[in-house]
């Protein structure tokens, strides 16, 4: 069948082929380094689609099903995401700023090395795995995070001694939730650190980056401060609230 891709705006057909659907379009499109840019993709089936350098900025992406994708390099500055299932998809060194993320899934997705900065964010995010990627000036919007500031409390719970250190770390920028090792590492090094690694008096799993609040340390890196960085914002907040509810 015949397939168009065409500009979002203008309406301007961008690439057409014969292909048996659009996500056989795309990889030819992109082996042949078409400019997807400003393009519109709506209940697009793309599951399985590996994308190496592809530039889609300012693209819409509607419904669409992203999930297993490994896209390596990639450009969505600019776009907008709206109810798309990344679930168990890859992405690495690709970039997203100025991108809008609504009502998507992230489950079990992975993205290392990628740049949100600037994003806004209108879904649950938590499920998904980030590994040192760029969260400057993100804002999240609607976002169900109680489990998260919970699991949070139930954590600072065991380990009323270390919060005046945590605290500390986050608000001078020390906290690196990306990594497992160092002096400020991921949630868990942090305790550990403060405890001088005495970990046998830690009563909190080792490293479990499926842990919801581990997962959003994980957005946290070094020189993030609650000024600069709405995840360290809330950190402190929620540590704040803990401590004066005098749980």
């Amino acid at each position: 069948m015949k397939i168009e891709i065409k500009n979002r705006w203008t309406k301007e057909i961008i690439f057409s082929i014969e292909a048996d659907s659009m996500k056989n379009a795309l990889e030819i499109g992109v082996k042949q380094k078409i400019n997807f840019r400003n393009c519109d993709f709506r209940n697009c089936d793309l599951r399985g689609c590996s994308f190496f350098g592809a530039n889609f900025r300012g693209s819409t992406f509607s419904g669409c099903d992203l999930s297993k994708v490994n896209f390596r390099i990639c450009s969505f500055n600019g776009s907008t995401f709206s109810g798309c299932n990344f679930s168990e998809s890859s992405f690495y060194k690709t970039a997203f700023c100025g991108s809008d993320f609504s009502g998507c899934n992230f489950n079990g997705s992975i993205f290392c090395k990628c740049n949100f900065r600037g994003c806004d964010l209108y879904c649950d995010w938590t499920c998904g795995i980030f590994i040192n990627c760029n969260f400057r000036k993100i804002r999240l919007f609607e976002s169900d995070l109680s489990s998260v500031k919970s699991d949070f409390w139930d954590v600072l719970k065991l380990v009323p001694e270390e919060i005046k250190g945590l605290k500390k770390a986050i608000i001078h920028g020390k906290v690196n939730g990306s990594v497992h090792d160092g002096e400020y590492a991921c949630l868990f090094g942090i305790i550990s650190y403060l405890r001088k690694f005495k970990y046998n008096e830690i009563n909190i799993e080792k490293h479990n980056i499926k842990r919801p609040i581990e997962r959003f340390f994980s957005a946290i890196k070094k020189n993030d401060t609650p000024w600069n960085s709405q995840f360290s914002k809330l950190a402190v907040e929620w540590i704040d609230e803990f401590l004066i509810g005098g749980y």
